[in-house]
């Protein structure tokens, strides 16, 4: 899979390459035309003032069409220009299309494999939430290890008569909410949807679990 990603990216830079050269060039052929324009302009009104110069004899018919040529030469540039321009849409959709060729022949050599890559990610997923309960299984058995004696305790307190019942928390009611920020504000263990939503679309972590665990570390209970 790594190969026909590095294919396949390195066509896509040839892509994007090719496209901003293709920008670039556009936006100098603008620039030159808007300048050339100008100057058809300016020759234009220079070319007029001839005419009335050559009418009047003040010029020779030789100077006269000296300036007519550089007219014409300016018009024809900013024909050629306009036609440049407009196939310069037309030449980068051909290459663009021809890497796309490229990109569609190379992916259809290696059907499966992305999907495939995407099925590894997704059963990892599960075996990560597998990996989390399993945790959670253990964090039961370590509770009740680290409450048996007052477990023990409780219970023949209540054989005895000395204690109604025992009144011990269950393994989720104890371990099952962490404190977090400087009140009385907890976090569960409860993974929420929109926790899943945010993580998998933006990356993002929920803030009362990060603050709990910098709690948990700060006192010494985690590392």
């Amino acid at each position: 899979m790594a190969k026909i990603k590095t294919v396949i990216n390195n066509l896509l830079g040839k892509i994007e390459t090719t496209s901003e050269r293709y920008e670039q060039t556009l936006e100098k052929k603008q620039e030159e035309l808007i300048e050339t324009q100008q100057k058809l302009q300016d020759a234009q009104f220079k070319l007029k003032d001839f005419h009335k110069m050559k009418v009047l004899g003040d010029i020779t018919e030789e100077a006269y069409e000296a300036e007519a040529v550089t007219v014409k030469a300016l018009t024809e540039k900013i024909e050629t220009l306009h036609k440049e321009i407009g196939l310069i849409d037309t030449y980068k959709t051909e290459d663009v299309d021809a890497v796309l060729a490229e990109i569609k022949k190379a992916q259809a050599e290696n059907v499966g494999e992305a999907s495939n890559e995407v099925s590894q990610i997704k059963y990892k997923m599960q075996q990560a939430k597998l990996e989390y309960l399993q945790k959670i299984a253990e964090a039961r058995e370590e509770y009740w290890k680290a409450v048996s004696t007052e477990n023990r305790l409780n219970n023949i307190l209540v054989k005895l008569g000395k204690k109604n019942q025992n009144y011990l928390s269950g393994a989720y009611e104890a371990i099952g909410f962490a404190g977090y920020g400087n009140g009385y504000s907890t976090t569960n263990l409860m993974v929420q949807q929109n926790e899943v939503f945010d993580a998998l679309n933006y990356g993002r972590l929920p803030s009362p679990t990060i603050s709990a665990v910098e709690k948990g570390k700060k006192a010494g209970y985690i590392k």
